[in-house]
């Protein structure tokens, strides 16, 4: 028998790590996004204005499937609404439901508790599912003419295959070659990855918030980091992603000087490149 359930309460959030975890790497949806570490440190930092919604789906004792879910409320013309949408938004760039198995009645059931307990909400937004997961169709199969439930896909981040032939000639291109062959000149490049040292890692991490709001800073849209909750979100996720090996740092130093830092989230077998920041100073390489 599949029943749901719901989770409302960090606390009980925090019960769930290793189901949860286990439950991602055989889903379909396995990406560091979804992963607990990801949702426990972002509720931590960006919670307290917002309400736990995650529910649970069993089969009997067993849970096969969770939707990470989370209720704002956000300001509609003169009223205030609760909009429901998956833990993580803005920040993570893809979203999903993570389920083993069964997957359109794991889907069903989701949406029909949310269909069954309108009172906690006004608008269901689903923003950012892959455009390859079979959440996104089964979604648009199940819900149909339902207006108040919106799906949206997303799929603008292009990928490369490590083993692809024609990869180096892609990457071997002549404006890079030109960079590269001028930078030197100048002085010496080297790139350095740091996967297991996370004192290195805080460190390298201190140089992204600098260079962030060094660019921003000076545009209409100031750096992120100029709020403490995003510099405390990317050291404490960085320590607990560590741990497992699912990040590493990318540093490209000029002449032992660090000019570019670069965010990668390891995870089945794939890299999420994340975020890249640069030394403004050397913007024209």
């Amino acid at each position: 028998m599949i029943t749901i359930s719901k989770i409302d309460s960090f606390e009980e959030l925090l019960k769930l790590e290793n189901d949860w975890n286990r439950l991602l790497e055989k889903s379909q949806s396995n990406i560091v996004f979804l992963s607990f570490e990801w949702i426990k440190n972002w509720w931590e930092c960006f919670g307290d204005d917002k309400k736990l919604l995650i529910l649970l789906v069993k089969e009997d004792d067993r849970i096969i499937g969770i939707a990470p879910l989370m209720t704002t409320q956000i300001k509609k013309f003169w009223l205030s609404i609760n909009k429901v949408e998956f833990i993580g938004m803005p920040l993570s760039d893809y979203a999903d439901f993570i389920i083993i198995e069964n997957n359109k009645e794991v889907i069903q059931k989701i949406y029909g508790y949310l269909l069954e307990n309108k009172n906690l909400w006004s608008l269901v937004k689903l923003n950012r599912i892959q455009e390859s997961s079979p959440t996104l169709h089964l979604s648009k199969e199940i819900l149909k003419s339902k207006k108040l439930i919106r799906i949206a896909p997303y799929d603008k981040c292009f990928s490369v295959a490590l083993d692809d032939p024609n990869l180096n000639a892609r990457l071997n291109k002549k404006n890079i070659r030109n960079a590269i062959n001028n930078l030197s000149r100048e002085g010496e490049l080297s790139l350095s990855i740091c996967r297991d040292n996370l004192q290195e890692a805080e460190e390298l991490l201190d140089i992204f918030f600098e260079q962030h709001k060094q660019k921003w800073n000076a545009t209409s849209t100031p750096s992120m980091f100029n709020d403490d909750r995003y510099k405390k979100f990317y050291l404490n996720l960085a320590a607990s992603l560590m741990q497992k090996g699912k990040i590493a740092f990318f540093c490209l130093r000029f002449s032992q000087k660090p000019i570019s830092i670069h965010i990668t989230f390891l995870c089945d077998n794939k890299c999420f490149g994340y975020g890249t920041t640069y030394d403004i100073d050397y913007a024209k390489w």
